[in-house]
């Protein structure tokens, strides 16, 4: 199942981030204060969808990273750019949290998301 989400969430960041689609920002404007800027942007099926959006001043070498409740890694990439945003769906499957890691020089800056889900009983009658 772990090798199953790293997949999807690799193929949704190469989906945004590459050649094959262009960065689609969906209306999200990250704080200018902030190295790390995420924000869930609802639910796809059967995925979360996340924008993120790292300002690394000077482009030096960084590392995020997303991993879930048991720390287990569902990805991990490094970048050298400037800026870096794109749109993260990660399977709903099991996840009760969800943590970004943003790591640049020593700095480690973090965000996290409890995920709950609820499910809503429906009974409809109809005469026949």
């Amino acid at each position: 199942m772990k090798n199953k989400l790293i997949g999807v969430v690799v193929f949704a960041w190469i989906l945004m981030t590459g050649s094959i689609m262009p960065v689609q920002a969906n209306n999200f404007t990250p704080p200018a204060d902030k190295e790390l800027s995420v924000a869930f942007k609802g639910v796809e099926g059967e995925f979360l969808v996340f924008m993120v959006f790292i300002e690394n001043k000077g482009g030096k070498r960084k590392m995020l990273n997303i991993s879930d409740q048991n720390g287990h890694e569902l990805f991990t990439k490094v970048f050298y750019g400037e800026k870096v945003e794109g749109k993260f769906k990660i399977p709903k499957a099991d996840l009760q949290r969800v943590t970004f890691t943003f790591k640049q020089q020593g700095n480690i800056s973090t965000k996290t998301f409890v995920i709950s889900t609820h499910y809503e009983e429906k009974t409809e009658v109809e005469e026949q």
